[in-house]
């Protein structure tokens, strides 16, 4: 997770402001949301200044600590990460965690992509997640659920799916945290990546696809 982070921020340091989009995070107990886009100041704003990254450091009811850090696109290339460490009360209860990225672009006018997701942490609870992406390019956008799944104690989980996506796109990776009644502080720490393939990969595909085609139809001739 920490060397992740420290190669992200050098490469927005590189990058610099010219970032088309932004990531934005959400955190929200049923009772409270908060939302924090790259660059926000506020009580409970954007705690790392590298554009490109955004971090949260909020108390929210009965969750004590809330420690977010989002990883948009425009500096990981064509994947976005979520970290968080979140910690609640003895009184427990549900908090949902999302990150959100838009305009990514498909550059190759493919008729669907690969997309991928990964996931790992520990729990002292139960921790849903969910990856998605909308073709309408709207933040937070649920159009498509690439895949879903939940954990427990020390976690994994992975998925792939194909989606078809026209143009520009958003991808938003959403974890729910529950932890029961407990008579001590509980946590939870994710460690949450969506991606698609670089286009690079793509055309690599296409190409071993094409000359299998070609294979087939010289086999079929003969």
């Amino acid at each position: 997770m920490k060397s992740i982070f420290k190669l992200a921020l050098a490469a927005s340091l590189v990058l610099g402001a010219s970032a088309q989009a932004a990531p934005i995070l959400r955190i929200s107990d049923g009772t409270t949301t908060v939302t924090v886009a790259d660059g926000s100041s506020g009580s409970c704003g954007d705690t790392i200044a590298s554009p490109g990254i955004v971090g949260l450091n909020c108390s929210i009811g009965s969750w004590l600590l809330n420690v977010v850090v989002g990883i948009g696109h425009d500096v990981l290339g064509n994947q976005i990460h979520l970290n968080s460490l979140n910690v609640s009360s003895s009184s427990g209860g549900t908090l949902t965690v999302a990150l959100t990225d838009t305009d990514f672009v498909n550059t190759g006018g493919y008729p669907a992509l690969s997309f991928g997701g990964g996931i790992g942490g520990y729990s002292a609870g139960t921790v849903n997640y969910w990856m998605y992406v909308d073709d309408a390019n709207t933040p937070f956008g649920s159009g498509a659920l690439i895949g879903s799944g939940s954990g427990g104690g020390a976690f994994s989980g992975s998925f792939s799916n194909w989606q078809s996506v026209t143009g520009t796109y958003s991808m938003t990776l959403v974890a729910q945290i529950i932890h029961g009644w407990s008579n001590f502080p509980s946590s939870t720490s994710i460690d949450f990546v969506g991606r698609v393939p670089e286009p690079g990969a793509l055309a690599l595909l296409a190409a071993g696809l094409i000359g299998l085609g070609v294979a087939t139809r010289r086999r079929v001739r003969a």
